[in-house]
């Protein structure tokens, strides 16, 4: 019998399916001494509360930061989503989770960030680089004072969070019977990687179950669909 998850976020996710993951690399240290400072097109915001560090990743107000970017912030209560959207660029985030829906003219696809979406003080933060990614616009940090300078006149592109994908499907693809699941990695397998498990998710709620899973992480394993896996699915490989 399948195990079935309330959420994907019973995991630490390090990968996924049909998308080009982030690259987090965007790493300020840790000071105490001073608030941090967020400029926006050569404008500081001022937001209440301010950006913090969680997790070796600074963390920012989303609707300061995209309306002063000229992007529609909108929240789904209910949900607990975020849609954020500009000209022909859709995100969707859902608060405590880690996996983030695009939308652009070729089409949709998902991701996932290290550092969920959270509420702070009746705001929702998002980590600073998920705003290039989402925007496409350039942020620079500097060290000394503190600073993210976010510069929308410089494109940045979508850059990987992991060099790893899930070989044996593509994106798209129609599933019509016993198929066999396997992940490669471009950089070394994470040393604290002792199992893989592969969940389906549903497109609209990002919740699902596991139909997978290993301790061989460079294994491929056999995932034979049922009538409750029917319709379009988002698959996610975890460590």
């Amino acid at each position: 019998m399948k195990k079935k998850y309330d959420s994907i976020n019973k995991y630490i996710f390090f990968f996924l399916l049909i998308t080009t993951v982030f690259v987090l690399y965007f790493v300020p240290k840790a000071y105490a001494e001073s608030p941090l400072r967020l400029i926006v097109d050569k404008q500081e915001v001022s937001a209440d509360p301010e950006p913090f560090i969680k997790d070796d990743r600074m963390l920012v107000p989303i609707r300061a930061v995209a309306e002063n970017l000229n992007a529609e912030v909108n929240w789904d209560n209910e949900n607990r989503t975020v849609h954020i959207s500009k000209g022909n660029i859709e995100v969707l985030l859902r608060i405590d989770s880690n996996l983030v829906e695009y939308t652009n003219v070729d089409g949709t696809s998902y991701s996932m960030i290290d550092v969920a979406p959270l509420i702070k003080e009746d705001r929702t933060f998002v980590p600073i680089r998920l705003v290039s990614n989402a925007l496409g616009v350039g942020i620079e940090w500097d060290d000394s004072s503190r600073t993210v300078q976010i510069d929308s006149s410089e494109k940045a592109e979508f850059a990987k969070f992991f060099d790893v994908e899930i070989s044996s499907i593509n994106k798209g693809q129609v599933i019509e019977g016993t198929t066999y699941l396997k992940t490669v990695y471009t950089d070394t397998i994470p040393e604290e990687a002792t199992e893989i498990k592969y969940l389906l998710l549903n497109q609209d709620t990002k919740k699902g179950f596991v139909i997978a899973r290993g301790t061989d992480v460079t294994s491929e394993y056999k995932w034979k669909p049922s009538m409750e896996d029917n319709g379009d699915k988002i698959l996610v490989a975890a460590f």
